[in-house]
């Protein structure tokens, strides 16, 4: 109690779950709420979280919506100054948008929260699937900025610990349970900042 929770996008790995699940999810976050009276709740909504038509409301923005009353839940869909130098992008609904983003981080800002791919040409071109090039993860760093990001699947740690790839909590797909090189995975994370 007391230290702030942030999903960093993909509250699930679905963009609409079903009304049982998301009612048993909707009753966990707030007991988490209800019972960390001093915590902070941060949903940023991900690529699973979104959709290219502004007429679909996914699972979590949804339940982001329904937290919003209260008075320690936030959601994010647009970039966000969360406070103590920690400042959060979440997916964007395509790479421009994302690279404006960027370009916008304002100083003093110690940890930015990502949803995104590092340095992937596989993502480079594809707008589901946002990219941070080599070259803008370069210009954070001189800045002092330690990247965190959400999406990969499988935890990294970049540029002497700048550029850390959490890798998702629970797995969601057999590949998950094994290193990109086919070793059993040494478990999943949560990143604590201090």
């Amino acid at each position: 109690n007391g230290d702030d929770v942030i999903i960093n996008g993909d509250l699930t790995d679905q963009f609409s779950l079903d009304l049982n699940d998301t009612f048993e999810l909707l009753q966990t976050l707030q007991d988490f709420l209800a019972a960390n009276s001093a915590s902070r709740l941060v949903i940023c909504t991900g690529n699973n979280d979104v959709s290219k038509r502004s007429d679909e409301l996914g699972t979590a923005v949804f339940l982001g919506r329904l937290l919003s009353t209260h008075p320690n839940a936030l959601l994010v869909q647009e970039p966000a100054d969360l406070g103590d130098g920690v400042y959060a992008i979440p997916h964007l609904t395509n790479q421009a948008l994302f690279d404006q983003a960027l370009q916008a981080v304002p100083q003093g800002v110690e940890f930015l929260l990502l949803h995104c791919n590092a340095m992937s040409t596989f993502a480079e071109h594809s707008d589901h699937s946002l990219n941070l090039s080599r070259e803008q993860a370069v210009e954070l760093r001189a800045r002092g900025i330690t990247m965190i990001l959400g999406h990969e699947h499988h935890r990294r740690d970049l540029m002497g610990g700048k550029l850390i790839v959490v890798g998702n909590q629970f797995p969601t797909s057999i590949a998950d349970c094994v290193t990109p090189e086919g070793r059993a995975s040494p478990g999943k994370d949560c990143l604590v900042i201090e």
